[in-house]
């Protein structure tokens, strides 16, 4: 049966998430949540046992409340819970100006019960595809016990879902990463991978 992968581009439209600026570059979450989510939705074309739908496809607002309803919709219509999952894709910050913090992490609701396993697969899987990308917080970890309070996506999506933090974008090492195409390649890939990780573990 196909499987298919939710992908949540985060923020869009006047939303523009986490940003940081030089005299010669600035940058917004925005847009680099929906690079990396088309390389992923791109994967589909040399996977014909994976069907990918985006949340958004373009630099729109998109209420966190569609963004549920896209995934209930696609869940019901195109396979079950179990053969679907929502993957939201984000670019950490923390207040500072610049951080030492740095790496990648990945959210799932602390009532899941595959939440943690797909979020695993795929912060193992981005750190096999990028070596120099070190965990956050432990790499997989739950919304209540870390931020101490619930997401959105993840409380009311039906399917399994995780939120990826791929990196600190006031974080210099980071936001290197994050500016460099063929690493943003690599984390679509462990995205996918981490995926099909998990439904081949049983999830």
């Amino acid at each position: 049966m196909t499987k298919n992968i939710i992908i949540d581009p985060g923020h869009g439209g006047g939303d523009r998430g986490a940003y940081r600026s030089t005299p010669n570059w600035y940058l917004e979450e925005k847009y680099l949540t929906l690079d990396i989510s088309r390389r992923v939705y791109r994967m589909q074309s040399i996977d014909g046992g994976v069907h990918c739908l985006m949340t958004r496809y373009g630099d729109i607002h998109v209420p966190l409340k569609e963004r549920v309803a896209i995934e209930r919709w696609a869940t019901s219509t195109m396979g079950s819970p179990r053969d679907t999952v929502f993957i939201s894709i984000h670019v950490n910050s923390t207040v500072d100006e610049e951080t030492t913090a740095r790496g990648v992490c990945a959210f799932f609701h602390h009532k899941s019960n595959d939440g943690p396993d797909l979020a695993r697969d795929i912060v193992y899987n981005i750190r096999e595809s990028i070596p120099s990308m070190p965990p956050y917080g432990g790499g997989a970890v739950s919304d209540m016990g870390f931020l101490g309070k619930t997401l959105y996506v993840l409380k009311h999506t039906s399917c399994t879902a995780c939120l990826v933090e791929v990196g600190f974008i006031n974080n210099a090492e980071d936001r290197a990463l994050l500016l460099n195409e063929q690493i943003r390649d690599r984390i679509a890939v462990g995205i996918w991978d981490g995926c099909n990780d998990f439904w081949r573990g049983g999830g």
